[in-house]
């Protein structure tokens, strides 16, 4: 019986390359399709429920005279969020490490809340070991936190006060957990440092992703701090910023300021009083000379 023979014929550079592409289109396909399951799984247990008037709290909460009680014994953990942008993840610092299912859960929220929250409004976020459920609190409506942090549900009723005078309500969590406390030997933060780490924070992620001008306004009216701020301190947290632009000093102050390609954002420090003044926000590119 004979054999057929064969010559095995060596694949030439081109034929290589385009065996190399085509499976990494493939396995890029399978990656993407991976990564698309994932995101909607991820944001598949996170609800929203946007509050406009106090009786829209109903469905999750008994609304008493002067407080709230969580209805769904699923939720074990209950934050207050009060950032525009980033309160979620600010939140998993809110967090002991031992409680790592509740981070997951806020992270999974802290994408879609991104957008969610803005310089109008604040949240509750109740949290199961894996789901999220964020209530958006409509500030115009009258509707907002008054103390950010996070706290065990354990039955624990949550304050209500209510403000005739302007038709306001505002909620208080107590026994709230803030963010984590520094490390042993580290001394205790001023409101200056306070505010002004979360500023620079925020300008460091405006910059990076250059987003629309009113969320860097909002951030400078939130954080940005006016008095009692120490050169120390500030010094040290402004150059913690990738965007710093290299500091000009005279004798009384500091002119501070953070630019990427398109946008500088700054402020003047006054060393001896203290004071932060003359913020501003401006575009890196010249406009156009008028028509002639």
């Amino acid at each position: 019986m004979a054999f057929e023979s064969r010559t095995l014929i060596p694949l030439t550079v081109d034929q290589i390359i385009v065996r190399i592409i085509v499976l990494l289109a493939v396995y890029g396909t399978v990656l993407v399709f991976g990564f698309l399951l994932y995101s909607s799984y991820r944001d598949s247990n996170v609800s929203r429920i946007s509050v406009s008037k106090l009786s829209d709290l109903d469905e999750e909460f008994e609304v008493g005279v002067s407080s709230l009680q969580v209805k769904n014994p699923k939720f074990l953990k209950v934050c207050f969020a009060g950032d525009y942008v980033h309160a979620l993840k600010d939140a998993q610092q809110w967090f002991a490490a031992k409680d790592t299912e509740f981070k997951v859960a806020l992270r999974a929220a802290g994408g879609p809340a991104d957008v969610f929250n803005d310089d109008e409004h604040s949240s509750i976020v109740l949290l199961s070991h894996d789901s999220a459920l964020i209530l958006q609190l409509s500030w115009r409506a009258g509707l907002s936190v008054a103390n950010f942090g996070c706290a065990s549900v354990d039955g624990a009723d949550i304050e209500l006060k209510r403000y005739e005078t302007n038709s306001s309500v505002r909620l208080f969590l107590p026994g709230a957990t803030p963010k984590s406390p520094r490390g042993p030997g580290q001394a205790r933060a001023t409101l200056c440092a306070q505010k002004l780490e979360r500023f620079v924070e925020s300008i460091d992620e405006f910059l990076a992703q250059d987003p629309p001008t009113r969320f860097m306004s909002a951030a400078m009216r939130r954080y940005l701090p006016e008095t009692g701020c120490r050169v120390e301190e500030v010094i040290r947290i402004v150059r913690a910023s990738k965007f710093l632009v290299p500091l000009p000093e005279n004798p009384a102050k500091y002119s501070i300021a953070f630019d990427n390609l398109d946008w500088r954002i700054g402020f003047v420090f006054e060393k001896n009083t203290g004071k932060i003044t003359d913020p501003y926000i401006g575009s890196r590119h010249p406009p156009p000379p008028p028509f002639s």
